[in-house]
Parts: structure tokens; C-alpha cells; sequence
């Protein structure tokens, strides 16, 4: 069986690897990978177009092996659950199957993948029929599905399944350059002006309005998802251009891969409470 929630391996792991995606991201940025240009003749002299680096592959790695381990998290904890329920995790009894019983954690967008159908043994049921009575009440309780039409894609554990299935069948789940907000001296000696970010922004630059024609431009850059495949855009990690008289640092704030961890372990822990003996 594996260890508690406190020491499940998969769950530390996608610690680490999120550990890893931040020092990545802030390194990335403290490069100052952008360009300012001014634009003379839009907004009155005040216009900006500030123009990014693209965000290295290797931060798109990083963050698909936290990917992977959260998703896995879920996986192991229905695995011991079905063995504390006395059940042998493997593969219904189908022709050309093996004996056992499958086990893993499902993610469905729509109620009718619950129950398998003529033909197809996918369902989410038989994935955790190994588990007790509770335990896959409380599976089914989890599932997206329980929100209506699109909102089910906004689920965290829909997310997480999108970008897990992604990355691991199809494509890696690419990484852009965003601005989270900006700033600059203001013109006197330990003065800076702060606005809240650009007026128009693409994978690639960003248009800017600074207050005053002769003044510079800071921005607090950020690295999301790219604009193709699930939850395009989304800010992973984001620099701030912090108080006054801190400017500039960079601090991380919390962005979607905070909720994700934050909604696994939260799973994780539910699910750990119907193991026989538990806590």
C-alpha cells in the first residue's frame, strides 16, 4: 500500500516539480526576455509595444511532469483502496483479459461514461467497482460531470485530465510569455507609476500605455499556457512588481497550478478517510 497523504511519493513529487517550475520560470524572466519599443504615434506618444522571447520547452516539460504525478496521485489512492477492500487490482474478467479487478481514478465530463455501455468496459464504474460502497459514492460525488454544460470543462480534475492526456498522447502543452502588470520611474528620484497591465496582448507582444510620454516602461512578466489546446492562457506563474519601495521583485502568486495541487490533495485526503484503520 502506499504511504499516507503526508508521504504519497506522487503528491511530494509534484511538489518538487512545481518547485522546479518556479526557480525555471524566474530564471527565464531575470533575463528580461522582452523588447520595449515606443509607438510615437498611438495614444498620444504614450503607446508601447513590448515584444517577448518565447518561453523555453523546457519549462513546458517541467510542468507536464507535475502534470503526470497529480494525475497518478489519484490513481494509486483508488489502487489502495481496492486492496484494503480485499480486491486484487488488475483487469475484469472480459475474453482476452486477465482476471482482477480494474482500478483507477475516472474523469468524466458527462454522466452517461458512468456506466459502461454494450461493448465498452470503460466506464467509470468499473474502474472503482473493486472499492466499497462509499468509497465509490464518494468517486462519483468528484466526478466533473455534476456541473452543467461547459462548466464541467472548468473542473480542476477536467483540467488536470485535459492537460494530462495531452501532453502524454498527443502534443506538449506549450508555454507563452504574458505580462501580469506594469510600471516604471515616474520621473522623480524613488517615484514609479504602476498600472494593471496591457491594453492588447498576443502569444508574442503586448501593446502598453505609459501615463506620460517620456516615461519608461517595467513589465512584470508571467509564463502561461499558449493560446492552442485546454484552458488556453492561463496564467502558470506570474512576477509582481511588488511595493514601491521593493521595486521590482519577484514574488510568485498563486495561479492554476496552486489550485490543481490544491484540489488533488484535497481528493487524495477524502478518499484516504475510507481506508479501513484510517486516522
Amino acid at each position: 500500500m502506499s504511504p499516507g497523504l503526508l508521504e504519497q511519493p506522487k503528491i511530494e513529487r509534484a511538489k518538487k516539480h512545481l518547485s522546479d517550475f518556479d526557480a525555471a520560470c524566474l530564471a527565464f524572466v531575470q533575463t528580461k526576455p522582452y523588447t520595449v519599443t515606443k509607438q510615437p504615434h498611438k495614444y498620444e506618444g504614450r503607446g508601447r509595444t513590448v515584444e517577448f522571447d518565447p518561453a523555453p520547452l523546457e519549462l513546458a516539460l517541467i510542468f507536464g511532469d507535475f502534470i503526470h504525478n497529480l494525475r497518478s496521485a489519484l490513481d494509486h489512492v483508488v489502487r489502495d483502496l481496492a486492496v484494503d477492500y480485499g480486491k486484487q487490482p488488475g483487469r475484469l474478467h472480459y475474453p482476452g483479459r486477465s482476471h482482477g479487478i480494474r482500478s483507477s481514478f475516472p474523469i468524466l465530463r458527462n454522466g452517461n461514461q458512468w456506466a459502461s455501455t454494450p461493448g465498452c468496459h470503460d466506464g467509470g464504474f468499473e474502474k472503482v467497482s473493486g472499492l466499497s460502497p462509499d468509497a465509490i459514492a464518494a468517486i462519483e460525488g468528484l466526478e466533473p460531470y455534476h456541473l452543467t454544460g461547459k462548466y464541467a470543462d472548468w473542473h480542476p480534475l477536467a483540467i488536470l485530465a485535459s492537460l494530462d492526456n495531452r501532453d502524454k498522447h498527443r502534443e506538449i502543452n506549450l508555454m507563452a510569455t504574458y505580462i501580469t502588470d506594469v510600471g516604471g520611474p515616474a520621473g522623480k528620484e524613488g517615484s514609479f507609476w504602476r498600472s494593471g497591465g496591457p491594453v492588447k496582448h498576443t502569444n508574442t507582444s503586448a501593446e502598453v500605455i505609459v501615463p506620460h510620454m517620456d516615461m519608461d516602461l517595467v513589465p512584470g512578466l508571467g509564463v502561461g499556457l499558449s493560446q492552442q489546446g485546454p484552458t488556453p492562457g492561463a496564467v502558470l506563474w506570474g512576477s509582481d512588481l511588488g511595493k514601491i519601495q521593493m521595486f521590482p521583485p519577484l514574488i510568485r502568486r498563486p495561479f492554476l497550478p496552486e489550485f490543481l495541487l490544491a484540489s488533488v490533495i484535497g481528493c487524495v485526503r477524502l478518499l484516504e478517510s475510507f481506508l479501513i484503520g484510517h486516522g
